[in-house]
């Protein structure tokens, strides 16, 4: 693809990330939320890939509680999602604040 065609493709979605970038974690763990009910609750992304693969590696548990941690690793997908954003503006002193 032409050179100047990707940039007009790509550039806005460049732009909306780095706009996400500046907003604080607060505001971003909120938009978290709200990705999170939108893959899980509506979309249903992959859900039966994961339902199988828990019952696979977690046979004794029971079904509650899968659900319970595919709901949890959903939720986790949404927040990784969007604090790998935050590091497009997140300064050297900020991460060795957070990062242990």
């Amino acid at each position: 693809m032409n050179r100047h065609i990707e940039n007009v493709l790509y550039a806005p979605m460049g732009w909306m990330l780095h706009g996400l970038a500046l907003l604080p974690l607060r505001a971003l763990y909120a938009l978290s939320t709200g990705i999170y009910a939108l893959i899980y609750h509506i979309v249903r992304y992959r859900r039966k890939t994961v339902a199988d693969n828990l019952a696979r590696c977690f046979p004794h548990l029971g079904s509650d509680e899968r659900s319970a941690i595919e709901r949890r690793f959903y939720r986790n997908l949404s927040d990784y999602f969007f604090e790998t954003i935050k590091l497009l503006h997140v300064s050297d002193e900020e991460m060795r604040r957070r990062i242990v």
